[in-house]
């Protein structure tokens, strides 16, 4: 991962892409916001909270973001999983309700005596 993220460092718009993930997410670097340091690179102003600014980032801003955008990504995968694993099994528990009731009105309807009409059999 390191590698892939040293090869990205070197395009044109990395740090206006990179940036733009880190200030939606409220995240700076892959593990942490050394990720940067380790890199010998400054921090983009996005990990300050700023948008497209000239402005220089520091471990001292008060906005500034510590996690990592890779913890970030995995828990709002990990959240977004949950829902869906939830709404699957509650779909699944409606379905298999919904089919209960159905053959329980099934079962009752051919179950019913039929009467005959007495008035049909017995003319005047």
């Amino acid at each position: 991962m390191q590698n892939c993220f040293k090869k990205l460092m070197k395009e044109d718009n990395f740090d206006k892409i990179f940036g733009v993930f880190n200030f939606f997410h409220k995240c700076c670097g892959l593990e942490d916001s050394k990720t940067w340091r380790n890199f010998n690179h400054p921090y983009p102003s996005a990990c300050c909270g700023f948008v497209n600014s000239e402005k220089n980032c520091t471990e001292l801003e008060p906005s500034f973001q510590k996690e990592g955008c890779l913890l970030v990504y995995s828990r709002k995968l990990h959240n977004y999983i949950n829902v869906l694993g939830s709404t699957c099994i509650s779909s699944v528990i409606l379905f298999v309700i919904a089919y209960i009731i159905y053959e329980e009105k099934i079962y009752t309807i051919l179950k019913k005596p039929k009467t005959r009409n007495k008035e049909a059999a017995n003319p005047i």
